[in-house]
């Protein structure tokens, strides 16, 4: 690959540049006068995308703003910033309610700067805002788009469907035309520079195509995903991520000649931190040199460089901090992202990759302060295995040294994989804000602990491999030994234990559950609750690659790990959340464990809602969620702190 080599720079000048604008970005809020409530939940503005303009000097970005009251909606602003000039952010649209919350593609800027392509507020349609003027073209798509991409001309865009079609749409507002693919379903397209060919995703593999339509031809075909294509500038090559040929491997970068040829694992030995999943942003340094790529390393996720020629990957900043949102200027010498840490919920900021720099752009976003959000701690500990394990600790609002609080554990997800961001899962979930609001827990009096227990993404391929084969015991063993450290620390009340899961990692909740008496309360958002009759609803994939196949052929591993089958032991009063319609069978697995707790006379509250969206979507029944966790937790924990030399009573002692 000596295309690469040419003018490349030392990477002892790029480590050298880095250090002086390293930054530690958490902190303790200044001038608290009161602990963070639902108040400073209501009307919460952020950032939640933004995309540099292909010349580098304009930012387009989306400020998201929770209901402001119980009735309220949640909606979704479009703006312009200027970069480097002294002109006022531009409001473009004001009416995009969905841009977040349903659309799988973000705002866009046409190769020439003079367009914008935008998802409506129905998921089938598209609008086109003229830059300049800010007039709106709109066009109908005529299915939901999860991929766009833009014509080097500027005069058509690529759509694929959620159906797995590919339409090319002309911004004139014609019909988009649809490309022939027989019984393949796509899932990307990324337009080449010189107009030529799509390379598209297809059934985990890249294909090239015209856009005009024609045959499909085949350019990475091998066993595990490869996807998210990235042309490079000049046209010859494209990036990718790739398992490397391995079905469940770990993900990382390659890159394959657009002529064919076999793939370059250029990302060997680098560890993106995603697992078998790929990373969350893939572009090209200046001149083609190399590659740019986010990368969650322990609890940040930031910007990274790899050296095409050496395999050499260095970070572009030293930060403590979680970023997201990533994009590139068309010559690849500025990026524009989110930076969010605990105080700061979202920061919009353009770097100088050449000299990496960053400049702050002004928006109109929330900024904490005045507000005691409690204060962020990392926190570490050795497993009962040896295991070492870290994660996040908040302290509660107000906290003074030697006093005891109340403790709840939240999980999140598959594996912990929290991080420095305000959500805490700014890498993982793209900053969604789940109804497990840890600062609303640590106003109303809590400690609060945030495990990363073994598998979890952000500390390598072995630590991640850990999770196989072990999906109950060593996670469970790992999050009690967190427990068991804050109150070492003489923070958490023993005796005062709560514990909150979803998904997934509601599974794990249930799991601790059944092994251990010391929780007092539980919160579980559609977890699994009984694993064999989960398998034939969506875990079915998750459930063969961790426990090694269905129920039948693996009695043994499923009667250790299923809670159902310890259930005589699950006594926790529990908060059951749980949706409908949803492919799997959420509602099914909170009836059965709420039936558990009442044939054994524990309390326990059924909550169902329509769909898994109004959980996550920002309106009145998440609002409503955020208080019934609250009140429910409140009911077993509420006490004021006491003593941390005062010794717990009988029922409190482990």
């Amino acid at each position: 690959m000596t295309h690469f080599a040419n003018r490349r720079r030392s990477l002892l000048l790029l480590a050298t540049l880095i250090g002086p604008f390293a930054t530690v970005a958490a902190g303790a809020p200044t001038a608290a006068v009161r602990p963070f409530g639902m108040q400073d939940i209501l009307g919460l503005r952020r950032v939640t995308a933004a995309q540099i303009s292909p010349a580098g000097d304009q930012l387009l970005y989306v400020i998201e703003e929770l209901p402001r009251s119980r009735t309220g909606h949640h909606t979704a602003e479009l703006w312009i910033a200027s970069i480097g000039r002294p002109v006022q952010p531009r409001l473009l649209a004001d009416d995009l309610t969905l841009i977040a919350a349903e659309a799988n593609w973000l705002p866009s800027w046409s190769p020439d700067g003079r367009r914008i392509l935008v998802p409506a507020p129905r998921a089938s349609d598209l609008r086109i805002y003229d830059v300049e003027t800010g007039a709106r073209n709109d066009v109908a798509a005529g299915a939901d788009v999860v991929s766009v991409s833009w014509a080097p001309d500027s005069k058509r865009a690529a759509l694929v469907s959620s159906d797995g079609k590919v339409a090319v749409a002309n911004v004139g507002g014609r019909s988009p035309s649809s490309l022939q693919l027989g019984d393949s379903r796509a899932t990307r397209a990324a337009w080449s520079p010189s107009g030529s060919a799509l390379a598209l995703v297809i059934d985990g593999d890249l294909y090239l195509m015209s856009p005009e339509g024609g045959a499909l031809t085949p350019l990475v075909r091998r066993p595990g995903p490869d996807q998210d294509p990235v042309w490079s500038p000049d046209g010859k090559w494209i990036a990718f991520s790739s398992s490397f040929g391995e079905p469940f491997g770990t993900s990382s970068l390659s890159v394959v000649a657009a002529t064919g040829g076999p793939p370059i694992d250029v990302g060997r030995g680098v560890d993106t931190g995603f697992g078998r999943y790929p990373t969350r942003f893939i572009g090209w340094g200046p001149r083609g040199e190399s590659l740019l790529f986010a990368r969650l390393n322990r609890m940040t996720h930031l910007l990274y460089r790899l050296d095409l020629l050496t395999g050499h990957s260095l970070p572009l900043l030293a930060a403590r901090r979680a970023d997201h949102g990533f994009s590139l200027s068309a010559d690849g010498k500025r990026a524009a992202l989110i930076a969010s840490d605990p105080t700061h919920p979202s920061r919009l900021l353009v770097a100088d990759l050449e000299l990496y720099r960053e400049r702050e752009i002004a928006t109109n976003a929330t900024r904490i302060e005045a507000v005691d959000t409690g204060r962020l701690t990392t926190l570490g500990w050795t497993s009962a295995d040896g295991t070492p394990i870290e994660g996040l600790l908040l302290l509660p609002a107000s906290y003074r040294a030697g006093k005891r609080y109340p403790l709840v554990v939240l999980m999140e997800g598959t594996y912990g994989s929290f991080d420095y961001s305000f959500t805490s899962r700014a890498a993982a979930d793209n900053d969604v804000m789940t109804p497990f609001q840890q600062y609303l827990l640590a106003g109303a009096g809590y400690a609060v602990l945030m495990p990363n227990p073994r598998g979890s993404w952000g500390y390598g391929p072995d630590f991640a491999r850990k999770g196989l084969g072990d999906f109950g015991e060593g996670p469970h063993a790992d999050v009690m030994a967190g427990v068991d450290e804050a109150i070492r620390r003489g923070i958490a009340d023993p005796g005062k234990l709560a514990i909150m899961g979803m998904w997934t990692d509601g599974y794990r909740a249930f799991y601790s559950m059944t092994r251990s008496d010391r929780f007092r309360a539980a919160v579980v958002l559609n977890g699994l609750f009984n694993l064999e009759s989960a398998y034939g609803g969506d875990s079915r994939p998750l459930l063969d690659r961790m426990l090694g196949g269905p129920p039948w052929k693996r009695r043994d591993v499923y009667d250790a790990l299923s809670p159902a089958r310890s259930a005589e032991k699950y006594r926790t009063p529990t908060l059951l959340l749980v949706s409908r319609g949803a492919p799997c069978c959420y509602e099914e697995q909170g009836r059965e464990a709420a039936a558990v707790l009442d044939e054994a006379k524990v309390d326990a509250q059924l909550a169902t809602y329509d769909n898994a969206e109004q959980l996550f979507q920002h309106g009145e029944p998440w609002l409503a969620t955020l208080e019934r966790i609250q009140a429910w937790l409140g009911r077993y924990l509420a006490a004021a702190p006491r003593d941390s030399s005062t010794p717990p009573g009988p029922a409190e002692r482990q």
